[in-house]
């Protein structure tokens, strides 16, 4: 004999455990929405186009790659004050979507900044788009990268 024989369950009384089901629920969607890549979170039933970023650093530079399909590489801007690398464009619609069945594209107004936390030279800065992708080259300042030196052994 089981539980559910000697309890009956009815559909219009929830269980003990709904009231943690619902909090785990709120509390995944917080996190999944604060963490998600890139730093604004964008769900999937929204509109707005926010590229994707990814961010690498080498000894004489940072690289930042932004996916931007669609968007004419000569309508972003580029600018970076004060350290602060910033990122502006507009990802436009598609001009047909009166006969759209699904879309599931995205577009609009977007901006993304950047701050590495060191000293970078501001003058120095390059941007290349190529195939869909931005990569804009940001030089550290030459007392932020390493020092590379050679010590001799000497035997004695």
């Amino acid at each position: 004999m089981s539980l559910g024989t000697l309890v009956p369950r009815t559909p219009h009384v929830r269980s003990l455990w709904a009231p943690r089901t619902d909090v785990d629920r709120l509390l995944n969607g917080f996190w999944s929405d604060f963490l998600a890549l890139p730093s604004t979170a964008v769900r999937a039933r929204s509109t707005a186009f926010s590229p994707r970023i990814d961010v690498r650093e080498t000894d004489e530079a940072f690289l930042v790659s932004a996916e931007i399909p669609g968007v004419e590489p000569e309508s972003v801007e580029i600018t970076i004050q004060e350290g602060v690398l910033t990122l502006k464009g507009e990802k436009h619609g598609r001009s047909d979507d009166a006969a759209a069945r699904r879309t599931e594209t995205f577009a609009g107004a977007f901006e993304r900044r950047f701050r590495f936390g060191v000293d970078v030279l501001a003058g120095e800065v390059s941007a290349e788009a190529r195939n869909g992708v931005l990569t804009v080259t940001v030089p550290k300042a030459p007392e932020v990268r390493p020092e590379v030196r050679t010590i001799p052994v000497t035997t004695g």
